[in-house]
């Protein structure tokens, strides 16, 4: 619990630095794993530090999840026009 909101903090200040390992801890932790929130903050946390490939990943997982979620789905479409313009 302690991890979770100090990634949720760390996200919400955009400390994508501190966040990122936070999240990482949680979803690898029983509950996490099957969390949607948790990996759905691992991939903001992954793309503020311009991870790309890893916040598509998580953002998948996250999707997975919970199919009727409109926010993963939402969110890998902006990644993927974001990879576009840039030219990826």
């Amino acid at each position: 619990r302690a991890q979770a909101a100090l990634a949720a903090t760390a996200l919400k200040i955009r400390d994508f630095e501190r966040a990122q390992p936070a999240f990482a801890f949680v979803v690898t932790s029983a509950q996490g794993q099957r969390d949607p929130t948790a990996w759905m903050g691992l991939a903001m946390a992954e793309q503020g530090r311009g991870q790309f490939a890893a916040a598509e990943q998580a953002l998948r997982r996250a999707a997975e999840l919970s199919p009727a979620d409109p926010r993963p789905h939402f969110y890998l479409g902006r990644l993927a026009v974001h990879r576009v313009s840039r030219g990826d």
